[in-house]
């Protein structure tokens, strides 16, 4: 006959976060994941899509000509709370063609975490696009060479306008100066 032993084991911590600092010593990068990356240059045979799908250029930048641009942020805690993503996603349309960008980088953390709701705007503006916007802004410009075109170069994100965070969505709009 044998026995069956359970192990058992008590649930772990939840270290909750409410201060920006200890939160981003805490943080340890894990990765960085490319959701979406595309390009449609107009005239390429897909314009019925990107009128279909997009709005027309609206702007007038004095670099790129006229743009549409779009950028949202999200904040999430993965389901066994060891990780924060915050993910960028931009939406530009110019003149001449069609881009998406939708990128997320990762943090680990030692054990299950809580995080204050007011720090989580605070982390993503100083920590989470800090590290990610770069990446984003150069995919950008690299599809637009690619593209044969202008190279579109978004600005440096130096401030970020921040509405009341929703935990189910957690959209951030973003501002340059």
């Amino acid at each position: 006959m044998s026995t069956v032993r359970e192990a058992i084991t008590a649930p772990e911590d939840v270290t909750t976060y409410d201060d920006l600092q200890t939160l981003s010593d805490d943080a340890s990068l894990a990765g960085l994941v490319f959701y979406e990356v595309r390009s449609v240059r107009r005239g390429s045979g897909l314009d019925d899509y990107i009128e279909d799908e997009r709005h027309e250029a609206d702007d007038e930048d004095e670099e790129n000509g006229r743009l549409s641009f779009d950028a949202q942020v999200y904040f999430r805690i993965s389901a066994d709370q060891t990780q924060i993503e915050v993910r960028q996603r931009v939406d530009i349309v110019s003149d001449e063609a069609l881009f998406t960008v939708d990128a997320g980088i990762m943090f680990d953390f030692p054990g299950p975490i809580s995080v204050a709701e007011a720090i989580r705007p605070l982390f993503i503006e100083r920590v989470g696009l800090m590290a990610l916007h770069p990446y984003v802004r150069e995919s950008v410009t690299a599809m637009s060479s690619k593209l044969n075109l202008t190279p579109i170069i978004l600005p440096l994100m130096r401030t970020f306008s921040v509405d009341e965070l929703d935990p189910a969505d957690a959209v951030l709009r973003m501002g340059s100066d």
